[in-house]
């Protein structure tokens, strides 16, 4: 496992971001050894990479222009960085819109699981969606975790006719030091996946921008209507709804970027299941194995800028690896079990979003994923958590399998990411498919480890092989995932969601 983190994490790779040679030599690396193992691969063909296209834009800021329009005044035209950001998408490069309506939408969340809605029968076509960030009160827990993040606020006002959405920071909410840390980029970027027709993958149907403005910007923005910022952020801090309307300016705005298209794989090893009928049920392990690359400016001021990822995720990739190993020297398992090193994990789990939608397997589905990404095993870690396992049939025999092998089972100890969506097992969770997110707990030492690996190394050049300290405990941490997956691949019920989970819109009926 070492010498697998040592050469995936090796500065050779440049950080394997998403579509550069490193990223294509650790594909090659891996689909190496899957084939020394013995596994085959998908059934989609011989190759061991899922090919995917992708498209990314950059936008050319110095040609990004945002005014608003009033009848009884010239217009008050806005400042890039200092007033605004616009983000372009890969389906809509390039934009202009002129004198386009604003509605103001509260949230704009959409919270089945909530019973809550900003929108009522709202009809946004044409306009331009403005709404705060956050969540009201009553949309709590999971379901507000997810149903405020900016993604999906930004589909439901796509699904209402929205070509453009704003997204606005409550008074007490804004800090100086956030809106410079979002505004320090010297050039935005977006990417996706392209459809075999060339066409962007749609996060948003239909929405063409996404934008924030400062709190000066905002204020001007609510200007003459029916309520001013500030009495709409006491409203909000108070816990009162609040009300859709129009906002009496329009807005014009212009953007631009550059279009740049490539590829980039996953790669599938396959282990074929015993049984006739359930072998066609495959259960997913998944990692990701691209980084974030280069920073070219460090490097020219001779300074380390590459983001090497060793824990992050060269260390699930090994764990994967070896768990793939440990299975296959035990006797197979009725169910198929797919191993699948995902890319662009980093720009918006694309990778894992394309292998969920688009499974290179034929006569079969998808039954379950199992996901790790950035497992820390730094101490003799005496429990494990399975995020997710909770929503599912299978979280008793998860339970059962640790306590076989003397662990305890843990909730989510991780509260500085929301883990529940923030890597590639949610990719399988928007299809409708059962998954968890496994890694080891914070007992006996686990959340000092974990919190300084976090806290120094993630998403820093620091994070190199050397960083992985107890490669043992990594190695039974993978043989204990081997265990889980394969109690899950015997068992004679079909994974599924738990008919008691209380967030069924996410859980239950897929994106």
């Amino acid at each position: 496992m070492q010498k697998d983190i040592e050469w995936l994490a090796d500065d050779a790779r440049e950080g394997r971001d998403t579509g550069s040679e490193g990223y294509a030599d650790s594909a090659e690396y891996v689909a190496v050894q899957f084939a020394a193992m013995g596994l085959r691969p998908s059934t989609a063909g011989t190759r061991w990479g899922q090919q995917i296209h992708f498209r990314k834009v950059t936008e050319l800021r110095d040609r990004t222009r945002f005014s608003l329009q009033r009848s009884d005044r010239d217009p008050e035209h806005f400042l890039i960085d200092g007033d605004f950001r616009l983000f372009p998408t890969p389906e809509f490069p390039s934009v202009q819109m002129d004198n386009v309506p604003l509605q103001f939408v509260g949230y704009g969340i959409d919270a089945p699981c909530a019973e809550y809605s900003s929108y009522g029968e709202e009809d946004l076509t044409g306009k331009v969606a403005v709404f705060f960030r956050g969540a009201p009160e009553r949309v709590t827990g999971t379901c507000g975790m997810f149903y405020a993040s900016n993604g999906e606020k930004a589909r439901a006002a796509g699904r209402r006719g929205a070509i453009g959405a704003l997204v606005l920071f409550r008074p007490k909410d804004f800090d100086a030091g956030n809106w410079k840390r979002l505004t320090a980029a010297p050039g935005y970027s977006a990417m996706n996946w392209l459809s075999e027709t060339g066409e962007a993958n749609s996060t948003a149907p239909g929405l063409m921008v996404l934008g924030n403005l400062s709190p000066d910007a905002t204020a001007s923005l609510f200007e003459g209507s029916a309520l001013s910022y500030r009495s709409l952020g006491e409203a909000a801090d108070a816990g009162k709804e609040l009300e859709s309307f129009p906002l009496v300016p329009s807005a014009s705005l212009k953007l631009e970027s550059t279009v740049e298209e490539f590829s980039s794989d996953n790669v599938v090893g396959v282990l074929e299941g015993t049984d006739p009928v359930l072998r066609n049920e495959y259960i997913v392990m998944s990692a990701h194995l691209d980084h974030i690359g280069v920073d070219r400016k460090r490097l020219e001021q001779s300074e380390d800028g590459i983001f090497n990822g060793a824990a992050d995720n060269a260390s699930g990739v090994a764990a994967m690896l070896e768990t793939a190993r440990y299975l296959l020297g035990k006797a197979r398992p009725r169910r198929s079990i797919i191993f699948v090193a995902v890319t662009g994990e980093e720009k918006g789990l694309l990778g894992s979003e394309y292998f969920a939608k688009n499974p290179p397997i034929a006569g079969g589905r998808i039954v379950f994923d199992v996901n790790l990404d950035m497992p820390i095993a730094q101490h003799e870690f005496t429990d494990v958590a399975a995020v997710g396992s909770s929503y599912t049939n299978v979280h008793e025999l998860v339970i059962k399998t640790l306590e076989k092998n003397g662990l305890q089972y843990a909730e989510n100890p991780i509260t500085v990411v929301p883990v529940l969506f923030a890597s590639d097992h949610f990719s399988f969770i928007r299809e409708g498919i059962p998954s968890i997110y496994l890694t080891p707990g914070f007992a006996n030492g686990g959340e000092e480890k974990f919190n300084d690996l976090f806290f120094q190394h993630y998403h820093q050049p620091s994070d190199e092989a050397s960083v992985i300290s107890r490669p043992d405990q990594l190695a039974r941490f993978a043989h204990i995932v081997g265990d889980v997956i394969a109690a899950i691949a015997d068992n004679q019920a079909t994974p599924s969601w738990s008919s008691s989970s209380g967030e069924q819109s996410i859980f239950s009926t897929g994106r």
